[in-house]
């Protein structure tokens, strides 16, 4: 699975923070640390992040295992969707 740079994680973890999943905090010695701690919301989050992917199968036509490969999901999905909304 491909590895998210810090680019990509600080905004998405400022997102899930002002849902109340995670509550955000910097590090006391190093203030470049970020420490995220999930809340009972961001369990809840959770759950509903895990329905996502038999969703999207289920909607778009497409097979699970197509899905979840890193390199060949994005382009399926979107071409899926694509045709979903012809």
């Amino acid at each position: 699975m491909p590895r998210p740079d810090p680019g990509t994680l600080s905004p998405l973890s400022e997102r899930v923070g002002a849902m109340g999943g995670v509550r955000r905090r910097r590090g006391v010695r190093d203030g470049r640390i970020l420490i995220a701690t999930r809340t009972p919301k961001g369990r809840d989050l959770r759950g509903e992040a895990d329905r996502a992917p038999p969703t999207i199968v289920e909607r778009l036509d497409v097979e699970l295992a197509e899905s979840q490969d890193p390199r060949q999901a994005p382009t399926r999905v979107i071409a899926a969707a694509s045709n979903a909304t012809e």
